[in-house]
């Protein structure tokens, strides 16, 4: 794995969220920044997946594949929105 440097400009209020956060795990804020965009990265493609399986599923599914596609979904949106760092 290469790493690369790259420089991110936030508001200063985050900052300090992500130096206290940083701070109190004992990780530096560069891995915070990487755990932050590898979770944001995941849950996009995640949920452009869905999107994509919705769209070539969903037309002309009845009130109980409907059901069905509306539960699988709220799990998965609940399954990553608990994940830990």
């Amino acid at each position: 794995m290469s790493v690369v440097k790259s420089a991110v400009s936030l508001d200063g209020e985050l900052h300090n969220r992500v130096e206290a956060h940083a701070k109190d795990k004992r990780i530096s804020r560069s891995r915070v920044h990487a755990l932050a965009l590898e979770d944001y990265l995941r849950k996009e493609e995640n949920r452009e997946l869905l999107e994509s399986w919705n769209r070539a599923c969903g037309p002309g599914l009845d009130d109980e594949d409907r059901a069905w596609l509306d539960e699988a979904r709220t799990r998965q949106e609940d399954r990553t929105r608990d994940d830990a760092w």
